[in-house]
Formats: C-alpha cells, structure tokens, sequence
C-alpha cells in the first residue's frame, strides 16, 4: 500500500482482484500526506506521502511553481512501468496531473493562513479505474519550532465490491520540528482503513541551508513488520528521488521507484 510526498512514489499497476486495486489506493495516499518531496510526486505511505509536511510558504505570495517529473517504478518480479507528471502551483492553489502506465488522473487542491501562519487545506483527487478521494489536512504552528500536523481523508473505491467497502476513512498525524530557516525533522503516523487496521510510522529529516539545495533521508516502519526507505533531494532546478518498499500492496513484490524532475518558479 505504498505511493509518496507530493512525495515522490508510487504504487504499481499490479494485476489483481478489488482488494489489491483499494489496497494501491490507500498505501498510495498515505505517503502523499507523510513527508516532504518532490511536491508533484506520490510517495510511498504515502503517500505520501498527498500530504508531505511543506516548508514554510515564500515570502511572496504570489510565487508559483511548475514541476515536471519521471517516474520509473521497478518491481522485484521483474515489471517496469514509466509514469510522467506536471505540478502547478499559483498562489494558494495548486494543480497536477498523471498520465503513465501506472496512473492516470489529475488533482485540484488549496489552503489558507490563519493570522499565526498556522495552514488548513484541501485537495480532490481522480486516479483513473482506482477512486476518487476527497482530503483535509492542517499545520498548527506552535513554539520553539514544532508544526502539529493533523490529516483525514475521505476514499470511495472505484472497483465494484472491494472486500473492505467502497468508501473508507483514512486519519494520519505528526509533527515536524523546524531547527533553522529550511532544515526540519518530520515524523507522521498514518492507518491503514481495511480490515488489517495495519499502522505506518514515517520519519524523514531535510538537511538544507539554502532553498536552492537539500537532501531528506527517509525510515518508514510499519506495524506489520515490514519496513521502507527514500532519499530525495535538489539541487537548483533539479529534483531527484529514490525509494525503496517492502511487501508492496501486502504481495511478496518488492518495489523501488526512481524519480527526476525538473523545477520552474515564477
């Protein structure tokens, strides 16, 4: 069940009952909600993982971003699949979309600022013959540096008869700790709505100084045992990712992604 954060994995189109196609789903969303990453990426626990926790918001408004980005996902029974995204942001809205071997889709989504700068947002997503998901999320800033970040987020299965429901609620929290003007300590903890109730723990920490270079580890552990593991980085205009996924979509089919991209601003 693995994908990432505006990550930067995602979740193979595997051949296989309603179970496994809710299963990519919700492993595919939780990275998208987890870590920072690649902004128009999918990451694994997602994601997240939607959403990654974002560095704080430019000084200016109004800047947007325009990302373009590869995708090649290797699984260990051999199947390669090529994906290829476009993330656009403007001001407080942003805009993607998907189209590859492994997804097709789009994603519309916003937030906005308290006086605190603390942040409330949404997004709705399509991923073509998976769902339709609909998510909250909120960054409450407090003292010393620590954002609390809380996330719900609302699947209605696309596949007839899935063995756990067509509409499930997944609810994700964390934390993450800003220690200087970029670099942060993450943590999210995000469950898994099926029947196995199963918990993924992400902690990823981003090591940057400037805005134009930085490198984030990431450890994903999961309360089945199993664990995962990502690298992203940047430098300038460009974005690369690597993430490694154990027991993909509860399979014996291990999975790595390899991401690049490259990153306009105006």
């Amino acid at each position: 069940m693995e994908r990432h954060p505006r990550a930067m994995t995602a979740t193979a189109r595997i051949p296989a009952p309603a179970r496994t196609a809710v299963a990519r789903f919700v492993l595919a969303a939780a990275f998208l909600s987890l870590g920072p990453g690649m902004p128009p990426a999918r990451a694994a626990e997602s994601a997240a993982a939607r959403r990654p926790p974002a560095p704080p918001a430019p000084a200016n408004p109004e800047t947007g971003r325009i990302i373009l980005q590869w995708d090649h996902l290797v699984d260990s029974n051999d199947r390669t699949f090529e994906d290829y995204s476009a993330f656009v942001s403007y001001k407080q809205s942003h805009f993607q979309l998907w189209q590859g071997e492994f997804t097709k889709g789009g994603e519309i989504g916003g937030f906005l600022r308290d006086h605190r700068k603390s942040t409330y947002s949404g997004l709705y997503r399509y991923r073509e013959g998976l769902d339709h998901v609909v998510q909250l999320d909120t960054e409450q800033v407090l003292e010393k540096g620590f954002v609390l970040a809380g996330m719900v987020r609302g699947i209605r299965a696309i596949p007839d008869n899935p063995p756990d429901g067509r509409t499930l609620v997944q609810t994700g929290a964390g934390f993450d700790w800003y220690h200087g003007d970029y670099g942060f300590l993450s943590f999210r903890a995000i469950d898994d709505p099926r029947a196995a109730r199963r918990w993924s723990f992400i902690a990823s920490h981003r090591f940057q100084r400037t805005p134009a270079i930085f490198v984030q580890p990431g450890l994903i552990v999961r309360t089945d045992r199993s664990t995962g593991w990502f690298l992203q980085g940047k430098v300038h205009w460009f974005r690369w990712g690597v993430g490694k996924y154990d027991r993909f979509d509860f399979t014996d089919v291990d999975r790595t992604i390899y991401s690049a991209a490259v990153e306009l601003t105006y």
